[in-house]
């Protein structure tokens, strides 16, 4: 018998949950989303992909005073990050419908991440199952 256990830890980031807002990229632009990373104890930060059906992937990672750094397959020449001052902006160049997605950053210390904001991308103005799975509702975008 093999015996799987998962251990998931949650933190909550606001009392009331905030709707992810949307924006749309058309085929082969470039796009710039942006996040706010400000606090006391901010020392590390990340951006997030979800797909729908798929799991989270790790776009970057890293110490807010140093390099933060492309993971896997979002090390290349399409992706990039910048930093000023408290905000930092995560770079598509070309996008395409793969870029399709809930893209989130977050940003704290080693054990009090918060998640600071979130994006729904939707390529081209394509109906998404994406945004049926997020909202319970189609949206023609």
């Amino acid at each position: 018998m093999i015996t799987l256990q998962v251990n998931i830890s949650l933190i909550q980031t606001a009392d009331v949950p905030l709707q992810i807002p949307q924006t749309e990229a058309k085929l082969s632009e470039d796009l710039t989303l942006t996040c706010q990373a400000s606090g006391d104890k901010v020392g590390l930060f990340f951006w997030y992909k979800m797909k729908f059906g798929y799991m989270v992937e790790t776009i970057a990672e890293g110490a807010v005073h140093k390099e933060i750094t492309l993971q896997g397959q979002f090390n290349n020449s399409r992706f990039s990050i910048t930093k000023a001052g408290s905000l930092f902006h995560l770079n598509i160049k070309n996008v395409n419908e793969d870029d399709e997605g809930a893209y989130f950053c977050q940003s704290g210390a080693a054990y009090s991440m918060k998640f600071k904001s979130g994006i729904i991308l939707a390529v081209n103005g394509k109906v998404s199952y994406f945004h049926c799975f997020l909202c319970f509702v189609c949206i023609s975008v």
